[in-house]
């Protein structure tokens, strides 16, 4: 008669050969569902091309030689002359609502 480590040796490892079988066929099974294009979730196109018409171009820039330089263009200085604002000074109101 086998020892009880043997036997809960035994049955981990059975229960763990059926987890992995259980894992396989459930990653089987949704394999259909990742391998949908966006056509064959959301139909044809609802826009059906012009034969009067070229087909449309899609325009790339080659790469700029340097790297763009990001400036703040709330904090650049558009010149260096100086700005100085008057700012009136504010009085109590003198009775009701306005």
């Amino acid at each position: 008669m086998p020892s009880f480590i043997a036997r809960a040796t035994a049955a981990r490892t059975a229960l763990q050969t059926l987890a992995c079988a259980v894992g396989a066929a459930a990653l089987l099974s949704a394999s259909p569902v990742l391998a949908q294009t966006a056509r064959d979730i959301r139909g044809a196109d609802p826009v059906v091309p012009l034969a009067s018409e070229p087909p449309a171009k899609l325009v790339i820039d080659p790469p700029l030689a340097e790297p763009l330089t990001l400036v703040d263009a709330n904090h650049h200085p558009l010149d260096q002359g100086s700005v100085s604002f008057v700012i009136p000074p504010t009085t109590a109101p003198t009775g009701g609502h306005h």
